[in-house]
């Protein structure tokens, strides 16, 4: 989906949305762009359509700036990204429901707290990325934790060994 126009620009359409959807949200440049931890300059490229962001870049767009389905499967279109093929590239997965408790690092005993989690995965394993929505209604990270299978699995085995005993605990209250 390039803009064979020009060829300094062959993503002009999708820059474009997404800078409309930049200035909707009133967000400057640089605010986004730390935001989405990508260099001001590099954002300002694939605002002018002279760069393509890669997914994982464009999915955090599209979450920090708020973007609705319809108008994000818009922006996975302009950018050629088919979302319908199986591949080796990072997919997704939105985890929304519920809250997920996050320990942070071990020299921190503050606990964070996630409205939602997204798992992207590819070959190598996969990235945990649990994010809450701030005060503008903007999901924001809380934390990133990359896991091989190996770990997610052990994980997974983990949560449902402490879901278990939750279980009992909550069946032996009630029985009292």
């Amino acid at each position: 989906m390039t803009d064979p126009t020009n060829p300094l620009t062959p993503y002009r359409k999708l820059g474009n949305q997404i800078k409309k959807s930049r200035i909707t949200s009133k967000l400057d440049l640089d605010e986004v762009s730390e935001a989405i931890e990508i260099d001001e300059k590099t954002l300002k490229k694939i605002e002018i359509g002279a760069l393509r962001p890669d997914e994982d870049i464009l999915e955090l767009l599209i979450s920090y700036l708020n973007i609705g389905d319809k108008e994000a499967d818009k922006l996975w279109d302009l950018a050629g990204y088919d979302l319908s093929e199986e591949s080796d590239s990072p997919a997704e997965t939105n985890l929304s429901k519920g809250i997920v408790m996050l320990l942070t690092p071990l020299n921190d005993n503050r606990t964070s707290y996630s409205d939602f989690l997204d798992v992207h995965y590819d070959k190598s394993g996969m990235v945990l990325n649990f994010k809450q929505v701030s005060g503008q209604n903007k999901p924001v990270d809380v934390a990133k934790i990359g896991v091989s299978y190996t770990q997610a699995q052990e994980i997974i085995r983990t949560i449902q060994r402490v879901l278990y005993k939750r279980q009992i605990v909550d069946n032996n209250k009630k029985d009292k």
